[in-house]
């Protein structure tokens, strides 16, 4: 092998390897992420209309706890792993009570940290990669929890 193609194969090299390292790096640096006041759009459920409202990492967390204590209840199994989702957390407020939204996806290889935080994702398919809650902070109570199904 003469020197020219050698050259080229070691630059080849560390292009491929900047390129892999670099593009682990941009999942790596998504993060729980907390949606604004309005930065997503509301629906309306089951005729109870909510109102986005602007929640705190304060707020997070004691929804976090509370939803912690369902799962011990519920499923175990599913706690153990809870370290494994990243989270979007969205407030919303539906008769006088704040409610804090949390959509968890395990596997997220695809989504770009800006596609993160500028979308609220949805999967109907996915199984247990994929689920949601929503957690009235106020009375202490989950509801609404949903684990995807599988196609």
């Amino acid at each position: 092998m003469n020197y020219i193609s050698k050259v080229i194969l070691v630059i080849s090299y560390f292009f491929v390897s900047f390129h892999i390292i670099n593009s682990k790096d941009k999942r790596l640096e998504i993060k729980n992420y907390i949606f604004q006041k309005d930065q997503v759009k509301i629906i309306e459920y089951a005729r109870h209309p909510y109102n986005g409202i602007t929640i705190t990492a304060a707020n997070v967390e004691k929804a976090e706890k509370i939803f912690k204590n369902y799962l011990r209840v519920i499923d175990p199994k599913l706690l153990n792993n809870l370290n494994l989702y990243k989270r979007q957390y969205v407030g919303i407020q539906s008769q006088g009570k704040r409610i804090v939204y949390i959509n968890f996806a395990k596997s997220i290889s695809t989504w770009t940290r800006k596609d993160w935080e500028d979308d609220l994702f949805f999967s109907l398919d996915g199984g247990s990669n994929y689920m949601n809650v929503k957690v009235n902070i106020d009375d202490e109570f989950c509801f609404d929890f949903s684990v995807n199904g599988e196609a």
